[in-house]
């Protein structure tokens, strides 16, 4: 299956709709700039819409629950994604088949000639319906849901392997993921590794982070050690307990960026602990990343299980010169030379985060680590 021999590509991109900003929509947007000077049309089509949708700019937003007269897809034909589809509950097969039917639609009036999933999950299998229906090729971008383990994953895991055995092309966004696509079934010769890229325009060293430290109450001699991410507690509790075991000086300061079901879990702990020191910030905004990372010395990245892929603030703070301190699992590593643009330490081992930490603020290496780190970010531009 090729693209028709046409001037412009017609991109239909299926992908969450922010809000939540997280890695997955930030990575789309950076695509979206990427493609808007090419011969490249692209339309945004989200299969989960917020009740205010924010659609990423550069591609066209159209709401699939707003099309009329949808094309009916042949039970027979949605039978065979059904039997993989992973949710047991009538609602999630009438959203899916309705979907589907919608996006059916679109793609014909918009004569979309390619289809972009983000996720070998649901997402992924409606692009590869949607190819077998209408003879478009289809490109799956495989994350680290090919990594889940445990009795509750064994229906996503089955998922994945038949997208990824019938996408026309898998992308994965470390060679971690791209191992664990093709432990799955991927075939290596219609798979690759295109790392999530970042604007070097947006990130990059020297921005002013004193107006950010200002804003959040932090001295401006002081030194900031920062952690940003959505799944709150996964990430930050081996942080948190790396701090309560961190003998450091007054002039050091704590921002966890992120919001999730968890962030009340949190509170209560850095409250209990008595960590004066440590901003809880919410949600940190697109337009204030760039000062975020600016008013950081060091930026800690602790997942604890290999469903990381890598993470874009790891290479985004590198981009601003900063220092990362990576767990070493999943696809951080690659990113992360230790002791060369940044540090290592064993993931879920609070004590290591800990002796890392310390080596970093006493010996305050980490301006030298960082120019390192601004220097290998540009490999991801």
């Amino acid at each position: 299956m090729s693209l028709p021999n046409k001037k412009k590509i017609r991109i239909g991109v299926i992908g969450p709709c922010p809000p939540p900003h997280g890695g997955v929509t930030r990575l789309i947007m950076n695509n979206l700039h990427y493609w808007k000077d090419a011969e490249v049309e692209v339309f945004f089509i989200p299969h989960r819409i917020p009740d205010n949708p924010q659609p990423p700019e550069g591609a066209t937003f159209i709401d699939y629950r707003k099309i009329e007269g949808v094309n009916n897809i042949p039970f027979k034909k949605i039978a065979m994604y059904y039997r993989h589809f992973p949710f047991m509950r009538i609602k999630n097969y009438i959203q899916f088949y309705q979907y589907n039917s919608s996006l059916a639609k679109i793609i014909k009036e918009h004569q979309i000639n390619l289809l972009y999933a983000h996720h070998a999950g649901v997402t992924g299998l409606s692009a590869i319906l949607q190819s077998d229906i209408l003879n478009i090729p289809s490109v799956v971008v495989s994350y680290g849901e090919t990594w889940l383990i445990g009795k509750a994953h064994r229906r996503f895991k089955r998922m994945a392997k038949f997208i990824l055995g019938r996408a026309s092309w898998i992308l994965s966004t470390s060679e971690h993921c791209l191992k664990g696509a093709l432990n799955l079934g991927a075939d290596p010769k219609r798979s690759s590794v295109v790392y999530a890229g970042i604007d070097l325009k947006v990130f990059r060293p020297n921005l002013d982070g004193n107006s950010y430290r200002k804003k959040i109450g932090v001295p401006l001699n002081g030194v900031v050690v920062s952690i940003l991410g959505l799944a709150l507690r996964q990430k930050v509790d081996t942080f948190l307990e790396a701090l309560n075991l961190l003998g450091v000086g007054n002039q050091v300061y704590f921002l966890v960026g992120g919001v999730g079901e968890d962030f009340d879990y949190l509170k209560e702990k850095v409250e209990k602990l008595g960590m004066n020191r440590v901003k809880l910030l919410g949600f940190v905004s697109e337009e204030d990343l760039p000062s975020f990372y600016a008013s950081t010395d060091i930026l800690v990245a602790s997942p604890k299980t290999i469903v990381e892929c890598m993470g874009q603030s790891i290479k985004e703070a590198m981009a601003c010169g900063k220092t990362p301190v990576v767990a070493n699992i999943g696809g951080g590593p690659e990113a992360v030379s230790n002791m060369e643009n940044g540090l290592l330490f064993e993931p879920g081992n609070s004590q290591a985060l800990a002796d890392a930490l310390h080596l970093l603020i006493n010996g305050s290496s980490w301006k030298r680590v960082g120019k390192n780190g601004s220097i290998k970010a540009g490999n991801y531009c």
